[in-house]
């Protein structure tokens, strides 16, 4: 063996090692970052289904002829969440029932679920 020929990676071949493991793994840090917000978006819509359908619930136990509209307000306890209450008079013993609630998406925008269901007077 040579004296002068050594063995193991220069410096600049270390480097390169570097550089070409930062340039693979930066697609996938803004694959992760986006998996973040999508996360984040899922959350909030999964919580105003919930908000949605316990406020159907709560709309079912009541007499028929106290369920009525309701402005749309602040939830309480969800400051992110607002819900409006829309009651239509189908016929005179079945009344349609429309619960929507909004929120803003994690890219700024208002973001709305809305359930609907029918309750009668038998």
């Amino acid at each position: 063996m040579n004296p002068k020929q050594k063995n193991g990676f220069t410096l600049v071949a270390a480097l390169i090692v570097i550089v070409l493991i930062v340039v693979a793994l930066f697609p996938l840090l803004g694959a992760l970052s986006s998996s973040l917000f999508v996360s984040a978006d899922t959350e909030a819509e999964i919580t105003a289904i919930n908000l949605a359908q316990g406020k159907i619930e709560e709309i079912r136990n009541q007499s028929f002829d106290s369920v009525s509209s309701e402005a749309k307000v602040q939830v309480a306890n969800f400051p992110r969440f607002q819900r409006e209450v829309m009651v239509t008079s189908l016929y005179p013993k079945l009344k349609g029932i429309k619960v929507i609630i909004y929120w803003q998406g994690s890219g700024g925008s208002t973001q709305t679920v809305s359930l609907e269901t029918y309750v009668a007077s038998y």
